[in-house]
């Protein structure tokens, strides 16, 4: 939370930002593509949650925020999500290009609703990493590298055939971790997951001079974070074949 007093000026018709407000338009514009309200509630624990809903909604009228709302009766009970918005280019701050805006945008639109609840998922992960310091004194995240973050895309061409929820770099007390995260929610099976656990498996065994980021990070386990007790029992059988240090699961 922001202790600054600093405000954006108005323009007219448009609301004088508050830190706050830069705070989540910073998020939805860098680390997140979407946030439901909840979300932002969590990661504004000392603001009230009716304060935070009427700057959401002001965020929203002016342009600066896009708000998306369920598409079927399968996903009622999931809050409406918000994303960058087309305004948001016009807040120099930011420093994001209107290309960028709007391929934020477009991408936020093109979630199907079955997609968007897997999202939500793995940013409620995100965001338990993200706070984890205020109830681990000895934790620190030391960084997060999200599921459309470019390091994919180069992963990709060098044989690393997968598109992780994250890759969280974590100290505890004086010992480094490095996660690849999963968050499960019971849709990989069979010869799907069993291909999925191969792939981490290879890159693991790989020399760590046999691309630029398994020199980076040449020790990483695989962290599996489930929906549910039983689905994290399941998949500790699954992993039985590999090395007992590689996949964990909770």
């Amino acid at each position: 939370m922001s202790t600054s007093t600093a405000k954006t000026p108005a323009k007219a018709g448009k609301p004088e930002l508050q830190p706050d407000d830069l705070q989540i338009l910073r998020l939805l514009a860098n680390d997140f593509l979407l946030l439901t309200d909840e979300q932002i509630f969590q990661l504004f624990p000392n603001r009230p949650p009716r304060a935070i809903k009427r700057r959401l909604d002001s965020l929203v009228d002016a342009g600066y925020l896009s708000r998306r709302f369920p598409g079927t009766l399968f996903l009622s009970t999931i809050r409406p999500a918000y994303a960058v918005g087309s305004h948001a280019v016009d807040l120099p701050m930011l420093d994001i290009s209107n290309s960028q805006v709007q391929t934020r945008l477009q991408r936020s639109r093109d979630f199907s609703d079955a997609a968007l609840a897997h999202l939500l998922f793995a940013n409620f992960v995100q965001i338990k990493f993200q706070s984890a310091a205020h109830d681990h004194p000895d934790y620190q995240l030391e960084s997060w590298i999200g599921q459309y973050d470019p390091v994919w895309t180069q992963l990709n061409q060098s044989g690393f055939n997968l598109r992780p929820d994250g890759l969280a770099k974590i100290w505890k007390g004086n010992t480094r971790f490095r996660y690849f995260i999963e968050a499960d929610r019971d849709t990989y099976r069979g010869k799907h997951l069993q291909k999925r656990l191969a792939i981490y498996a290879a890159h693991a065994s790989r020399s760590p001079h046999a691309s630029p980021f398994a020199f980076k990070h040449p020790r990483f386990r695989v962290l599996f974070i489930a929906e549910s007790p039983h689905r994290a029992k399941r998949l500790l059988k699954v992993f039985t074949p590999h090395h007992p240090d590689l996949f964990w699961a909770t």
